[in-house]
């Protein structure tokens, strides 16, 4: 029941394209993002900064054919397999340049930049360098041999950018890295039993979001969550940016710091509804799926 694909490796090889980018303000569709705990009764549906991948197989563009959506496609592959992962940064290059060098070093910054680091894998420095950085609208293709010493097991990728690491991947990117187990490693009795992948993930979109009416009004309207008594990633870069941006001699590329650091982190709207909070499988609240009596 997870709408993200799995991509497999074949003949020694996976090859895939994946996407970064903000995956929209609504999310009733397709998993029905939706709170029955809404004012008045009714129901609300997530608005917020979300961040998810899309991919497809191969080298290319995959924009026509890829929807972004919660989490990350899954990639399966064997030890001994070369996986070929060309990333493409679809986020918003922001307003003003918050970069560590000119004041934002061990804050919240740059939350556009991103790359890819991955968990549970031998993989040497020289195949995933977290401190290479992917800037929006750049690519960088990272090539990973999968070594045959790896065992089988559930591993997982997600972006490690310096400053911006909590809002993407506490905002959904992240995705399974499966390796299979050699033939006859395992009892057959165990290896062809039903395998379900369950990515359990936990949403705080006080945390991540918010958008200022002023630098330190944060109201709860439409438009905005409420951010004025709690702490939000938004909300420190945005009021950071704004100190460093308008000092002099200071240039973060931007005209007007205090309207242009305001902008929404990620150039959608932020969550507005009553609740902003939620613990999601496979990128679903709440779903259902079917066990049967006497089935492993």
């Amino acid at each position: 029941f997870d709408p993200q694909p799995t991509f497999r490796s074949s003949n020694g090889k996976l090859e895939v394209s994946l996407h970064i980018g903000a995956i929209g303000k609504n999310f009733n569709t397709p998993n029905d993002f939706k709170f029955s705990r809404a004012a008045g009764g009714g129901d609300v549906g997530f608005e917020a900064n979300g961040i998810g991948y899309g991919g497809c197989y191969g080298n290319k563009r995959c924009d026509d054919d890829v929807f972004k959506k919660m989490g990350g496609p899954t990639l399966r592959v064997k030890p001994g397999d070369d996986l070929i992962i060309h990333l493409h940064n679809d986020l918003p290059p922001e307003k003003c340049k918050t970069s560590d060098d000119i004041g934002f070093w061990n804050k919240y910054h740059q939350p556009s930049n991103t790359n890819i680091h991955v968990h549970g894998l031998f993989v040497p420095n020289n195949e995933n360098n977290v401190l290479e950085v992917v800037y929006p609208g750049d690519s960088l293709t990272y090539n990973i041999k999968i070594r045959e010493i790896q065992q089988g097991g559930t591993h997982w990728y997600h972006p490690h950018a310096e400053g911006a690491v909590s809002v993407q991947a506490g905002g959904g990117a992240a995705g399974f890295i499966i390796v299979e187990d050699p033939e006859d490693d395992i009892p057959s009795e165990i290896a062809t039993l039903p395998e379900l992948l369950m990515r359990i993930q936990y949403y705080d979109y006080t945390y991540l979001s918010g958008c200022p009416s002023s630098d330190n009004v944060w109201e709860p309207s439409g438009e905005c969550n409420r951010a004025d008594s709690t702490f939000s990633v938004a909300k420190d870069i945005v009021s950071t940016c704004k100190k460093v941006c308008s000092q002099e001699g200071v240039d973060c590329g931007c005209s007007d710091p205090e309207t242009e650091c305001a902008m929404p982190v990620f150039g959608i709207l932020p969550y507005s509804g009553t609740y902003s909070q939620a613990l999601t499988v496979n990128g679903a609240e709440n779903p259902v799926f079917e066990l049967h009596a006497k089935q492993w």
